[in-house]
Order: C-alpha cells, then structure tokens, then sequence
C-alpha cells in the first residue's frame, strides 16, 4: 500500500515538472529526489521491510486476510 502511495506520488511530480510547476517555484530538486525515493522503497519492499507483516502482527486470523 505504502508503494503505490510513492508511486502516485511520483507520477504527480512527474506531471508537475513537464507543466513547469516547479520550475517556476524554482522546485526542480524535487524531480530529483523523487526516483530516489521510490528507489527506496522498492529496496524496501523487495527485502519485505515494508510488508503486510509490519501492519499486520502474527496471528492466524490476520494472517489468513493476506
């Protein structure tokens, strides 16, 4: 879930860059960190970091929802 907040995120960003949102604010470092971060957690995904075990504690019943 936590991924495909970043992932709209940076699709938000990316859409603001290419209309000159942040240009004109003088933002653009924001288009730079952006990959860096969704970088991060994919990292973090992939190494089950952030997972349903996070959100979910260890018992059967939650378990058995995903």
């Amino acid at each position: 879930m936590i991924a495909l907040m970043v992932y709209a995120a940076a699709l938000v960003i990316v859409i603001l860059h290419f209309t000159k949102f942040w240009s004109n604010r003088n933002m653009e470092w924001i288009v730079l960190v952006a990959p860096v971060i969704v970088f991060a957690v994919n990292i973090l995904d992939y190494l089950k970091i952030l997972s349903a075990s996070v959100v979910c504690p260890p018992d059967p019943v939650c378990q058995d929802q995903g």
